[in-house]
């Protein structure tokens, strides 16, 4: 009896010691299971085309140096749960780069990765397909220790959710085309975020990086957090930022520079850094910059360039200058709030010509008091009553509701007029009573209405915003 145990013994822990080596071609649908784990790869895998290979929850992968795994046009997936992760990791040293990586190499079929682990890659998951039919999922994973996370040149569809970058070289590195929901992009030593591809970023947050994003071209990034890194976002061409905050980054906040592409702020709170908003663009296209509260930076607002919107942003108690102009001509940023009435005091703290011969001067009127919108107010409002628009601020399409008691001229109709900042007529259209307004052939902006009314002129301001 005690031999049969002594025997029993040695073949549950030879069950626990297991392990399966593995390298070369997978040419038909293949698991690699729990009872196999870990799997040893010692040379290349490649998975050939139309074929799937699936890692149950539990299993643990293992690479040998330099090593990696190539979906060539097939599919991973790779589903743990909650309980019960998969983990890429290294089998021979702790640091990054110890192995390749995933290689996600063409193809239109679907990798799906859920509660994964992904640790010490070169690039944890290198997304390398050129099609747009290809789906990439990944849900509720974690890339720790990595040179990158995410990197490749794929232009796929698909979605990034509730997942961890945190402690890689760089957080990601890929012109992934999906959407990236709830992730963190925390404590990476170069990058947290960087794409050079049309990414959508939603509720991300972004921290303790050197750069919190970088490269970006065609970004959208809505309701995030880049905050205490060093610089927080370093931006290009075609970038959106949206109903973010972007709080205590030691060198600066935001960095606009040469873009041939429409980057736009607008709606965010832009707090606490060295330098709120560095804006260099000396590129093609003028930038907008709107409806954000700049306060409480060192300076507000860095200004190198005559080419940029900047309009109905509350502009204020920044602890050097609210606004600093470094460019040689003159140049125009009115219809903000700067927190006060008098001209004098909003002097005192911009910074141009006036400070330093070298530099243009700053035409800062008029100034306004109800056209900035603060983070997390949606909707626009305006004291004037006798005219109602809504969506204010809105893509160029509104409704333009007259007050009931206002007499129209010319009895029940009359003709709306649209003015720029410049006051230029850019738009005219008859209204009666109610009506649908379509401006969305005008750039972002802030834009006035007029009506004639039998007690005059009616005039009431719109945002556009794109």
């Amino acid at each position: 009896m005690k031999k049969i145990i002594t025997l029993l013994s040695l073949v549950l822990c030879l069950n626990i010691n297991a392990q399966t080596n593995v390298s070369g071609g997978i040419y038909s649908n293949t698991t690699w299971s729990l009872s196999g784990s870990p799997y040893i790869v010692t040379d290349t895998v490649v998975v050939f085309p139309g074929v799937t290979l699936t890692i149950q929850p539990g299993v643990t992968v293992k690479f040998n140096t330099g090593i990696q795994i190539e979906l060539r046009q097939a599919a991973l997936d790779a589903m743990g749960t909650k309980t019960d992760s998969i983990t890429f990791t290294s089998n021979s040293s702790l640091t990054a780069g110890s192995w390749d990586e995933i290689n996600l190499n063409g193809g239109t079929m679907t990798d799906k990765f859920n509660y994964c682990v992904f640790k010490y890659a070169s690039s944890a998951i290198s997304d390398n397909r050129g099609s747009i039919g290809d789906t990439l999922i990944i849900k509720n994973s974690t890339f720790n220790f990595n040179t990158s996370g995410l990197f490749g040149q794929g232009t796929g569809i698909g979605v990034i959710d509730s997942c961890h970058f945190r402690y890689n070289t760089n957080g990601t590195s890929s012109n992934y085309g999906g959407s990236i929901n709830y992730c963190d992009f925390s404590y990476n030593s170069s990058v947290g975020f960087g794409c050079d591809g049309f990414n959508t970023l939603n509720n991300c947050t972004i921290t303790h990086n050197p750069t919190g994003m970088s490269g970006m071209h065609g970004s959208t990034v809505y309701n995030c957090i880049i905050k205490y890194n060093q610089s927080g976002i370093t931006m290009t061409n075609g970038v959106r930022i949206k109903n973010s905050t972007i709080d205590s980054n030691t060198v600066v906040g935001i960095s606009m520079g040469a873009s041939a592409d429409v980057d736009s702020i607008v709606n965010c709170q832009i707090k606490y850094n060295e330098v709120g908003l560095n804006d260099f663009n000396n590129g093609s296209w003028p930038n907008y910059i709107s409806m954000n509260d700049i306060e409480s930076n060192s300076t507000g607002i860095h200004l190198q360039t005559t080419l940029d919107d900047i309009f109905c942003n509350k502009i204020c108690n920044n602890t050097t200058y609210d606004l600093q102009y470094t460019g040689t001509s003159n140049v125009s940023v009115t219809n903000n709030y700067w927190c006060t009435p008098d001209s004098a005091a909003t002097r005192a703290v911009i910074y141009d010509g006036y400070d330093n011969a070298s530099y243009g001067l700053v035409k800062f009127m008029p100034m306004d008091s109800i056209c900035y919108l603060t983070t997390g107010i949606e909707k626009f409002t305006n004291s004037n009553e006798q005219i109602t628009i809504y969506p204010n601020p809105n893509n160029g399409s509104f409704v333009i509701e007259p007050n009931p008691s206002l007499t129209l001229a010319q009895g029940k109709g009359t003709l709306m007029q649209m003015y720029d900042v410049n006051g230029k007529l850019v738009l005219s259209q008859p209204i009666n009573g109610k009506t649908s307004i379509d401006a969305s052939s005008l750039n972002e902006g802030v834009y006035n209405i007029s009506l004639q009314s039998n007690e005059g002129v009616v005039n009431k301001r719109v945002v556009i915003v794109k």
